[in-house]
């Protein structure tokens, strides 16, 4: 005899008597398939990890990747908060209102100017180039806003290491022949956010992949770069903005952000010139007649419009087509070509600069929690 077979034995018959026939033959096959679960096995870590985690981060910074493949949050750990408690969310908020429409360039996505030929030949003029961005390719997808999401858009594929360190996004462009505007067309776009440094960084790697028959010229590869500068009142300035300085200095190129309060360290964004990665040209959206941002399609990100009044500025890589629309100052633009499935990685950096030896603070109050050096 087995006391413990004839108790299951015992509560099954109790149960089989207690519910009415109705339910009788699913009850059955639930005690069936419980019954075929082997001993200490739960099917709930499968579930958590099918589920895209969105948080990332190291000792020195934390941030989060939202679902437009965006960098949604960004902050350095241990800073001083603002007067409420809070942290410093060091890029525009993405629930910021009216940028949070359908005109959004948030930090992480990107816009390429792109033209295609049949050998890697291309005149130096401008002609032929088109301009895309990742917003449109999405937004052909269904996931158009910050707030409207299409979980299966075709478009975009998302995955995330399981510690909390990576987070790969993969911006998928259509045919060459797709008739879409702004979209992208026959290139791939792979973002990576990796918080496994030695540095402390989160360092992005872009990889612009050609997958038509053509070789394709990119005239322009642009990063915009929303940083939460959008002062409203007097006091909303000083506790919980940051003031911007961009340098486009090709591989010495720099942009950062430091508290308008000057409070706490301030956060760096850098090229990695090995990679080939370099700010060549910077793009400062206007909105007044003539001006290439003037048209809806860029309403609320430029200067002065959407209380915005900094607007929106854009770092390019590569600037072949935008440094001609008349506000060019940098002679030698480049561009990047790509012959049928080639591609090409750049890498940057994001990185707290703190004082002294710019060693991760471990509290508010810690010593180097100041911007002294850089």
């Amino acid at each position: 005899m087995n006391p413990l077979m004839d108790m299951i034995t015992y509560i099954q018959e109790v149960i089989m008597t207690m519910i009415s026939k109705k339910w009788k033959s699913l009850s059955i096959a639930l005690l069936l398939a419980f019954s075929s679960l082997p001993l200490q096995v739960s099917t709930l870590p499968e579930v958590a990890a099918a589920a895209v985690k969105n948080d990332i981060s190291n000792a020195s910074l934390s941030a989060k990747v939202g679902e437009l493949g965006q960098i949604e949050e960004l902050y350095i750990n241990n800073n001083p908060a603002n007067k409420q408690g809070k942290p410093i969310n060091f890029v525009l908020p993405n629930t910021t209102s009216p940028q949070n429409g359908t005109q959004h360039q948030w930090m992480g996505e990107m816009i390429f100017s792109y033209r295609t030929g049949a050998s890697g030949q291309f005149p130096d003029n401008r002609d032929g180039f088109v301009e895309v961005d990742t917003n449109k390719t999405l937004a052909a997808g269904g996931s158009t806003q910050y707030s409207t999401i299409n979980p299966n858009n075709p478009y975009i594929n998302k995955t995330a290491s399981a510690d909390g360190k990576r987070v790969e996004v993969n911006f998928i462009g259509q045919n060459l022949d797709s008739t879409s505007q702004r979209v992208m067309k026959g290139f791939d776009v792979k973002s990576v956010f990796d918080m496994e440094t030695h540095d402390g960084s989160m360092l992005w790697e872009i990889t612009v992949k050609n997958k038509s028959n053509q070789y394709i010229e990119f005239g322009d590869i642009g990063l915009p770069m929303p940083w939460n500068n959008k002062y409203q009142t007097l006091s909303d300035t000083y506790d919980d903005r940051v003031t911007v300085h961009n340098f486009a200095g090709a591989d010495s190129g720099y942009s950062y952000a430091i508290r308008t309060s000057g409070e706490g360290n301030f956060m760096l964004f850098t090229p990695v010139p090995e990679s080939g990665a370099r700010i060549e040209y910077v793009d400062y959206w206007m909105h007044e007649a003539g001006e290439l941002r003037a048209a809806d399609t860029f309403k609320n990100w430029t200067g002065d419009s959407g209380g915005w009044y900094p607007g929106l500025n854009v770092l390019y890589i590569h600037s072949k087509d935008i440094q001609k629309t008349g506000r060019g100052y940098f002679t030698d633009a480049s561009s990047l070509v790509l012959g049928p499935d080639e591609s090409k990685t750049y890498k940057f950096k994001f990185s707290a600069i703190r004082g002294g030896d710019n060693t991760p603070q471990e509290s508010a109050q810690s010593p180097n929690n100041s911007s002294i050096s850089m």
